[in-house]
């Protein structure tokens, strides 16, 4: 059985295939805790009025910022369209 984790999020447990692969930022030296959907909502609500580095990781106490290469890669199209 695949191994799973409960994301901080929105506390369901999902598959670690379902979490990023790699750290959220370059700054981010925590566990990936926060699910890839949760990721993708934080940064789409997170870039309503802000642009691509005005948004930070959703990890509770990280404080890293997302450099635009990260918006890119975790985003999902529609956040991205708004952002270009």
């Amino acid at each position: 059985m695949d191994k799973e984790r409960e994301c901080v999020v929105c506390y369901d447990r999902k598959v670690l295939a379902e979490y990023p692969d790699r750290p959220v930022t370059d700054a981010c030296h925590h566990e990936q805790l926060v699910c890839r959907d949760c990721l993708q909502q934080s940064i789409s609500s997170q870039s309503n009025g802000k642009v691509y580095n005005q948004i930070d990781c959703p990890t509770e106490g990280c404080g890293g910022r997302l450099a635009y290469a990260d918006v890119q890669r975790w985003a999902d199209h529609d956040t991205l369209v708004r952002q270009v």
